[in-house]
């Protein structure tokens, strides 16, 4: 197992594997994350095989949307449900509609596939975690690159930021 999320009441688990699934079947590659929406009724995966898809509580595909082509990392909910953020090998989050696919905005500024993501529950702010050491800020409405922190190393797989030495 790769991800998981839960529904905010508690009647929905859905876990992301490295078999290509999600539970729920479509993506051609690694499943690498999963979200469920704030209302709990939409869920979204991402996938090396460089989509992200919106499935129904019942397993229903509502929307692939393409990701340049490369692999999506990871995958967050914005609090209003109408968009998403994909992390992805491309050193960029692109933030998209979440019923049409349509890319609203590219955020570019890490140097290493970004590997994280998450939207601040305002929905104004927009962290991202990259291979390249660094974890950025950003203003998700305007794109604005907020700071874009050194911090060393992000763990591929937990998110975990540590850095690589101490200044005494």
């Amino acid at each position: 197992m790769i991800a998981v999320d839960r529904s905010r009441d508690g009647t929905l688990l859905v876990s992301a594997s490295s078999d290509h699934t999600a539970r729920l079947e479509g993506h051609t590659d690694d499943v690498t994350s999963v979200a469920i929406s704030k209302d709990g009724h939409r869920i979204a995966t991402a996938s090396k095989d460089g989509s992200v898809r919106v499935w129904t509580r019942n397993g229903d595909c509502l929307l692939v949307a393409a990701h340049h082509g490369v692999g999506v990392n990871a995958v967050a909910w914005f609090p209003d449900g109408r968009r998403l953020a994909a992390a992805s090998d491309d050193h960029t989050v692109s933030i998209f509609d979440s019923r049409t696919g349509r890319i609203r905005r590219v955020l570019e500024g890490h140097s290493d596939a970004v590997e994280h993501v998450a939207v601040y529950p305002d929905g104004v702010l927009l962290a991202s975690a990259s291979r390249d050491g660094s974890v950025g800020i950003w203003n998700a409405a305007t794109g604005a690159d907020l700071a874009m922190l050194p911090l060393g190393f992000v763990d591929a797989r937990t998110g975990v930021v540590a850095r690589d030495s101490v200044a005494a």
